[in-house]
């Protein structure tokens, strides 16, 4: 979150388009993340024949009801899933930018917004769909008062979700996940190929600033990207397993917990990779100190990165 909320505020030292208004919605998509994760932490458990998610603090908000209880599920995984889109989306966008010489204005980001929102959506009524409405919510302690699985955050009144892993529904669920990633993986992939390409073919007509300026914003675009992809590499071959007789039962609460790190992955790479903003983080470090210690402030003028240098046309 602390590193989310200084991201957010390098904004006024770029310049104002679609693709950087993209970019810095990611960090407040990643905060919102962030905070949802912490405050509805889930646990996904394979217990008997059923996928079990177990909302850990459920009990703080007791009186939600099976549906409500099921739009925190939705909204949990929406985000989870969105975020992922999010940077595939910033990467197009910063493709068309550069390669196609495509202005990225504010309505490219409305379309981009709406995409990160709807696509994930639509996948996880699927999951939404897959429950079993006629178990009752407490159906992980009963469980667990079987023996069927032994967790101590499972208590008498906290509340899960499950569904029937046989179900034709819980097929489709876990088929649509897959499909999203592969189409997310797929884009990631080949934008990135063909970006890195274009910038080796053009590199002799950029100045050295505009050159290391992109350097460092590609190497935190590479990192941005891979964060999904070495933390969803695992989660597919997660639901893959599920298909077969080879689980883990506590296997999803590993990938969930994987995915909660996206977000400080993120904004770990455009703190540290951008030299702007190491200046500017560090100004303010110093300026922190001076004021402490000292009780004065040195002020120091970072100009805003120009779009031209940014990207080039």
């Amino acid at each position: 979150m602390f590193l989310n909320i200084n991201c957010i505020s390098l904004y006024k030292y770029y310049p104002i388009n679609g693709y950087i208004a993209m970019t810095f919605t990611q960090f407040i998509f990643d905060s919102v993340f962030a905070l949802f994760s912490l405050v509805a932490r889930l646990e996904l458990i394979i217990m008997d024949k059923y996928l079990v998610y177990h909302l850990v603090y459920s009990y703080n908000f007791d009186n939600l009801g099976y549906y409500g209880y099921m739009a925190v599920m939705f909204a949990w995984y929406s985000t989870c899933y969105g975020n992922i889109g999010l940077i595939v989306i910033i990467l197009v966008m910063r493709y068309f930018q550069i390669v196609k010489s495509k202005i990225m204005t504010l309505r490219h980001y409305v379309y981009g917004c709406m995409g990160v929102l709807i696509f994930p959506a639509i996948v996880n009524l699927n999951l939404c769909a897959a429950f079993d409405q006629t178990l009752p919510l407490d159906i992980a302690y009963r469980l667990k008062l079987n023996g069927t699985y032994q967790n101590d955050l499972i208590l008498p009144n906290t509340k899960s979700l499950a569904m029937p892993m046989n179900s034709w529904k819980f097929y489709s669920c876990m088929t649509g996940y897959i499909i999203y990633l592969a189409i997310n993986y797929g884009v990631v992939i080949f934008t990135y190929i063909t970006f890195k390409r274009f910038m080796i073919q053009n590199q002799e007509s950029m100045s050295s600033l505009t050159r290391k300026i992109n350097i460092e914003f590609n190497r935190i675009l590479l990192i941005q990207c891979g964060s999904p992809l070495i933390v969803g590499l695992p989660l597919v071959v997660y639901i893959a397993s599920l298909f077969t007789s080879s689980t883990w039962d506590e296997g999803g609460t590993v990938i969930v917990s994987l995915l909660t790190a996206t977000p400080i992955i993120n904004s770990t790479a455009f703190l540290c990779f951008s030299s702007k903003n190491r200046i500017i983080l560090k100004t303010r470090f110093e300026n922190m100190i001076n004021t402490l210690c000292l009780g004065k402030i040195n002020i120091v003028q970072v100009k805003p990165i120009e779009a031209s240098t940014i990207f080039p046309i």
